[in-house]
């Protein structure tokens, strides 16, 4: 014991140590597994500020927790944030599980969020050939030809599609309401397929909005 009271110092040094190496450790850790964890801004990337919803609920001393689900916004929230002083456009964004069936097309996107409205791919790539989707029949994707006929299945549906445009972006782009249909986010007629040229209504919803400050998206 007075060995140990006469080198209190050393042992305190020790203490400090250790306790430091852990404390570096530890960082270094959430360091490099928030660095894995992160990924690149792919979609949406040429927004300058994206608007969602809240994808946690607080809890009082204690960490957030994360919702199994992702969390929408309004679809009517796209018209108020486009009135906003400075706004030059907001754009809503729509993700639903879509997927290519018979190979063709790229298959680069996540197929729980594949599908897409036209409207947003001007916040991830452009089109470089061809024409908008316009019918419920119709998509736009790359690695396909113009007019190739396309085996897909988009909110659950199977179906077959028409190329009408090729773009530089991942995913499958749709008309707008037709994404809307097939992401169940209308308030009217759904369950369409493609050749049924219904239409659903209502403001819908939508996974996150897409601002250009000050200048019109490309």
């Amino acid at each position: 014991m007075s060995l140990a009271m006469a080198r209190i110092g050393g042992l305190v040094v020790v203490f400090v140590a250790v306790l430091g190496g852990m404390a570096l450790v530890t960082a270094t850790g959430v360091m490099v597994d928030s660095g894995f964890r992160a990924q690149p801004a792919v979609r949406l990337a040429a927004a300058d500020v994206v608007v969602s919803a809240r994808q946690s609920i607080p809890r009082e001393e204690d960490l957030p927790v994360a919702l199994p689900e992702r969390a929408s916004v309004p679809g009517s929230l796209v018209g108020v944030v486009a009135g906003v002083p400075g706004v030059a456009a907001a754009i809503g964004d729509l993700g639903f599980p879509a997927a290519v069936l018979d190979g063709a097309g790229s298959r680069g996107a996540d197929p729980a969020t594949g599908g897409h409205g036209w409207s947003s791919l001007s916040m991830s790539g452009q089109m470089i050939a061809g024409r908008p989707p316009r019918a419920v029949d119709e998509i736009a994707l790359r690695g396909a030809r113009i007019g190739q006929q396309v085996r897909i299945v988009a909110g659950g549906r199977p179906g077959t599609y028409r190329v009408t445009a090729l773009v530089n972006a991942s995913g499958l782009y749709f008309a707008d309401a037709a994404a809307a249909e097939l992401a169940g986010r209308t308030t009217g007629a759904r369950g369409h397929r493609p050749g049924d040229h219904s239409r659903g209504t209502g403001a819908g919803s939508r996974r996150g909005i897409g601002l250009f400050p000050g200048r019109s998206p490309r």
